[in-house]
Order: C-alpha cells, then structure tokens, then sequence
C-alpha cells in the first residue's frame, strides 16, 4: 500500500497467517456477541504491534484477554491506539472465507464507521466492510490473577470430561490438587462432577510432581493418603464453550490459585499471539 494510499486511511493491519487470526477470533466467538477491537501501532523496537481484545462476557463470568502480532501502519495510530466494536461472529464469518495462504488487510477510513477486509486469491480481490458499533474511548485492562499451580493439558480430555458431566445433568466440575502425606514430590490432579442423582461421577484422576511437568492418568488415590491443596468449582458450560471453539489435539495452560479464578491460556503459535481466559468460580458466578 503507498503512502499516498495510506494518507485516506486510519489505519491498517496486515494478517499474514490467516488460520492464527481464525484460531484466535473462533477462540472467544461462544463467549462475546460484540467485542472491543484494540489496533495499536507500537512505537518500540521491542513494544508490541497488533490487535487486542480485552472484554468480559454479558454474565460477567469468563473476561478474554486475546492479542494477535500484526503490522499495523497508521497516522492516527502513533502513539495512540484505535478502539472499535465489532460483531465477533460476522468477523469469523468473512475470515473463514480467506484462504490461509493469502495476505489480508483490515483496514479503516477517516470518518467512516466500518472496518474494510481485503485480500487477494486466485479467483480476484474480495472486500467486505463491516459496519463497527460505537467506538470506545478506553477498554478494560487484563490483571493476570496470581496462580499456585500451573499445568498443561490435550483439549481433548477435558472436553470429553466437560461434555460427560453436561450429559449426564450436572452443571459444574470440581478440581481438585492432592498432596501425598507421605511424599510430597507426589500430586495428584482430580475432575469431578456430580448432580442430585449421582454422588460423584465422571471422576479422572492424573499423577504427577510438585513441578507438574508430567502428568499421567491413574486409577485411583487412596483419599486418606492425601492432602487437599486446592478445591474448586466452575460451571461446565463455560468451560464447554472455550473448549469447543478450540483443536482437541491442541495444548491448554491450567493456572490455579484458592480463592481465585481459573486461568485457561491458549497460545496460537506465534510470537505474542494468545488468549487467555479468566472463568469465575461456581460460587462466584452463582452469587452474582
């Protein structure tokens, strides 16, 4: 794009790797109808470049926390970074339409209130213009919660999980840390769930160390052996909503505090390019 181009325009971010951007908007498009988009132009050799969203869903009780490393070129930009609501899914709908070997432009003109998507593919160039909601003057700022224990897991065994215990009639799961009394290198992470029928169910059991690199599945613990570090709920139809959006071969990052929300971060591949989610307590969300 020339500068002379440029000059009719706020801004724009070129997407280089379209699947990551699709990765990251599917990521929170069960969760936000209409979601903040930040465009920033760092300033910085080392600051960062890109899209953000910061937004807390209508029930307050999963906050994203997403970014997205991009070029961004824009007059408006420097120095100051452009807010706009867009439509989450509109968005996804036209970017599952560019292939993932193209180049995409988002882009914006003074004084107009729709974002432009362009790209370029063997059948000729393809716009689109999305019509974006109020603009916002601030967004809200993400506060990573303290964590005590941090773990990775595959998608797929907690979606299974997740799905099993909404089958079955229960609407949240508990996680539990245990600590053997008798070695404490040894841990053990445990799912559950249960409904007014069924006392506990669904239980997976995971073995592991205090630095919970490797992580096992077993068949059971022996409760009088153990210790509880750590007790939690969570509704299981948020937890299905950030799964399902999410490849079951994929990685997931657990952080867990007493007290506190459940961190769930989700890195798409690429340098500082992320979605984190922050999902509320059983007890929490059941209170407000």
């Amino acid at each position: 794009m020339s500068s002379e181009h440029m000059d009719s325009y706020d801004f724009s971010v070129t997407i280089t790797n379209p699947h990551s951007f699709k990765d990251l908007v599917r990521g929170f498009s069960s969760l936000l109808v209409n979601a903040p988009f930040q465009f920033i132009h760092g300033q910085e050799h080392d600051s960062f470049s890109g899209i953000k969203v910061c937004c807390i869903d209508k029930t307050n009780t999963v906050f994203v926390d997403a970014q997205y490393k991009a070029h961004v070129k824009g007059i408006s930009l420097s120095g100051c970074p452009e807010t706009l609501i867009l439509n989450v899914k509109t968005l996804l709908s036209i970017m599952k339409k560019v292939s993932n070997n193209c180049v995409c432009y988002l882009k914006k003109k003074h004084d107009q209130d729709k974002i432009h998507i362009v790209y370029e593919d063997n059948t000729g160039y393809h716009h689109f213009f999305i019509k974006t909601e109020t603009s916002m003057s601030h967004t809200l700022e993400f506060t990573k919660p303290s964590i005590d224990f941090s773990m990775d897991f595959k998608v797929n065994l907690l979606k299974s999980f997740i799905r099993t215990s909404k089958t079955l009639g229960s609407d949240h799961v508990s996680i539990e840390i245990l600590q053997s009394k008798h070695n404490d290198s040894r841990m053990y992470i445990k799912f559950s769930f249960n409904t007014p029928n069924l006392e506990s169910g669904g239980i997976r059991i995971f073995k592991t160390s205090t630095n919970f690199k490797s992580i096992t599945m077993t068949k059971d613990v022996s409760y009088s052996e153990v210790n509880t570090l750590y007790k939690s709920q969570f509704r299981n139809s948020y937890l299905d909503m950030i799964l399902k959006t999410l490849d079951k071969d994929s990685t997931i990052s657990i952080g867990l505090r007493d007290k506190s929300p459940l961190l769930i971060r989700y890195d798409q591949g690429l340098d500082d390019t992320f979605t984190q989610f922050i999902v509320a307590s059983y007890e929490t969300s059941s209170s407000s």
